[in-house]
């Protein structure tokens, strides 16, 4: 199933751009300083615009390219006049030979067909241009609150049993290390990148619902056993607390932590 299966509906694809961890400024500082020149950056796979909007404050152009039509109609609400959003692939069709700057993929590369869209970078990357493999582990860590990790692996362990590969497994939970070399000279893997936020045990289930593991195995087992499911982490995780299992789960605090990793490589300037 391709990824703009798992975002059809505009409720969907506003729930995702709400809930999903941002990739943190500290990342794009990272990626951004090694680009010399800002003309045009290309976001592929680029969702809500989460990441495409903030580099619109950084390059002359910007483009973002998602797969999925409702993504795309979400991140048009907050288009900033620079920022361009096209309804396409990883093959990157509509961009211009040797014109980008700045090529990225966040949270994205695992869906792509990945020898199709290192030729389409080795295409239109300028000399000198940057390219950004970047994503984050699906499963969320509880480090203020380490007892209640057991319980958060417990139900990712049965969950990421759904992804639509073995391979996007792979990838993502060996932080993408397991992709082919990257089309152009790699120069290092990004630097160690935790995201905390001050969430709920609420707004962990809507992240949850996000995934595209979990809607896969919630189609598999049906709609009342994925609710039962996650009535039990919630319940486990309350009680683990010390708390009833009566308190609303938006009552009940949880600062989650994301950890966000990355390739990178830079394209070489022609010698003359």
């Amino acid at each position: 199933m391709s990824a703009a299966n798992f975002f059809r509906g505009a409720r969907k694809a506003a729930e995702y751009a709400a809930i999903r961890p941002k990739a943190p400024d500290s990342v794009i500082d990272e990626l951004l300083q090694r680009v010399k020149v800002k003309s045009l950056a290309v976001d592929v796979g680029c969702g809500s615009g989460q990441v495409t909007e903030r580099l619109a404050g950084r390059f002359e152009r910007v483009l973002g390219i998602d797969s999925s039509p409702e993504q795309i109609a979400e991140a048009e609400n907050t288009r900033p006049k620079n920022l361009e959003y096209l309804v396409g692939d990883e093959e990157l069709k509509s961009v211009s030979d040797e014109s980008v700057d700045f090529l990225s993929a966040f949270s994205s590369a695992h869906w792509f067909d990945i020898e199709t869209f290192y030729q389409a970078a080795s295409r239109v990357l300028t000399p000198g241009g940057v390219f950004a493999l970047v994503c984050f582990e699906g499963r969320p860590r509880t480090r203020s609150r380490p007892e209640l990790q057991p319980i958060i692996d417990d139900f990712f362990l049965t969950i990421s049993e759904f992804r639509a590969s073995k391979r996007q497994r792979l990838l993502v939970e060996g932080h993408y290390k397991e992709l082919p070399s990257l089309p152009v000279p790699e120069v290092e893997q990004l630097s160690h990148h935790w995201v905390d936020l001050d969430r709920s045990v609420a707004c962990l289930v809507r992240f949850i619902r996000t995934l595209s593991y979990f809607q896969a195995f919630s189609e598999a087992e049906g709609q009342k056993s994925s609710e039962v499911s996650l009535k039990e982490l919630t319940t486990r995780l309350k009680e683990t607390m010390g708390l009833s299992r009566e308190i609303p789960d938006e009552d009940v605090p949880l600062t989650l932590s994301w950890f966000w990793f990355g390739r990178i490589g830079i394209k070489p300037v022609k010698a003359y």
